[in-house]
């Protein structure tokens, strides 16, 4: 019951305030895809609330695979034709997006808005950067 009410929850939650405009200005410069690990139906969701249209969306649901698998992120490489080294990953997580990532040779940025509240004990990978927010990010690569 609890885990059905917290799934049902993620449909709600609110983006970041600095998201859409922090995307917009990306997207003006960059390709802009999504690797997440939900479920189609909850991202679409959630895109009704995003106000970009990204290149490309590789839900866990398509893939048939949860990171911290690599499968989705082979199949990012492999759909948007680009090798790994010309990608730059985005995101929260160290132990399911930053250690994937360089595993496979890929950049990372890591967004920390919440401290040390979800760093695993020991990071085996250290992103490229790591930034407090997405405005940080896009003044950064867009300056």
């Amino acid at each position: 019951m609890e885990t059905e009410r917290f799934v049902g929850s993620v449909r709600n939650w609110p983006l970041f305030p600095d998201t859409n405009a922090s995307l917009r200005r990306l997207s003006a410069s960059f390709r802009l895809a999504v690797i997440s690990n939900v479920d189609d139906d909850l991202f679409h969701d959630t895109a009704r609330h995003l106000s970009v249209d990204f290149d490309d969306v590789i839900t866990s649901e398509r893939v048939r695979a949860y990171k911290p698998a690599l499968d989705p992120f082979e199949t990012a490489f492999t759909r948007l034709g680009v090798p790994p080294n010309r990608l730059l990953h985005v995101a929260q997580s160290v132990y399911h997006d930053v250690n994937p990532a360089g595993r496979l040779g890929i950049d990372c940025v890591r967004v920390r808005r919440y401290d040390d509240q979800f760093d695993p004990p020991a990071p085996q990978t250290d992103p490229v950067h790591t930034v407090p927010d997405l405005t940080t990010l896009a003044d950064g690569l867009l300056d």
